[in-house]
């Protein structure tokens, strides 16, 4: 299993993968972004390499987020899940919270969400 500081984000939007890994990247430079395009993807890369933090999209298709985060408590019960959507809904963060993730961002300014992530992770301006 590689090991090392890791981030796993999962989504179908390409667009949104790759400018959240990079400001993701660029904000906490002892990271790797590794990116998934579904959430099957998303547990094969969880199978074979530790993770500090998953930020996964709720809106994936086959299996929307919640579902493949019930599957990802399974293999890697204590893995931080963050959810980031487009979508706002109440249900939804609510359904999300319950399953035991650490948040739920709605999807935003990049920029915003590194620093988000930085705070979900505990780190320090300088790591």
């Amino acid at each position: 299993m590689r090991k090392g500081n890791n981030i796993v984000i999962i989504d179908n939007n390409d667009i949104d993968l790759f400018v959240y890994s990079y400001f993701i990247e660029n904000e906490l430079k002892n990271y790797k972004v590794f990116i998934a395009f579904s959430g099957a993807e998303g547990v094969r890369l969880l199978l074979h390499t530790d993770f500090h933090l998953c930020i996964m999209n709720v809106n994936l298709p086959f299996n929307d987020g919640l579902f493949v985060y019930e599957i990802i408590k399974v293999i890697r019960p204590l893995l931080r899940v963050c959810f980031l959507s487009a979508r706002n809904s109440e249900s939804d963060k609510q359904r999300a919270m319950d399953l035991g993730a650490v948040d739920y961002l709605i999807k935003c300014d990049p920029e915003s969400i590194a620093l988000r992530v930085r705070n979900i992770l505990g780190l320090k301006n300088d790591q």
